[in-house]
């Protein structure tokens, strides 16, 4: 099986719609992933498999109260820039 990191921000339409797809009831805190980077901050992502394909989908995640939400740099009313304090639960 193929492997590949991309982040949500760079994905085509396509991808999108499949986790969109995937996750119909939203992102749950059990579908996250976490991965140690330096100064002892994690970045956040979740798996999604097209055929013979294992994505691995970063971003920045907040949780909210059904589910999480996936936010990004420059959304509306600036939510996707978190200090590093910030932990998405």
């Amino acid at each position: 099986m193929k492997r590949v990191i991309r982040d949500f921000r760079s994905l085509d339409a396509d991808l999108r719609d499949r986790l969109a797809a995937a996750f119909p009831q939203g992102i749950q805190k059990a579908d996250l992933l976490a991965f140690p980077v330096g100064g002892g901050r994690r970045i956040y992502g979740v798996e999604l498999v097209v055929g013979d394909t294992l994505y691995i989908i970063k971003g920045d995640f907040r949780e909210k109260k059904r589910g999480f939400t996936l936010l990004w740099e420059g959304e509306e009313g600036g939510e996707g820039d978190f200090s590093d304090e910030d932990e998405p639960y």
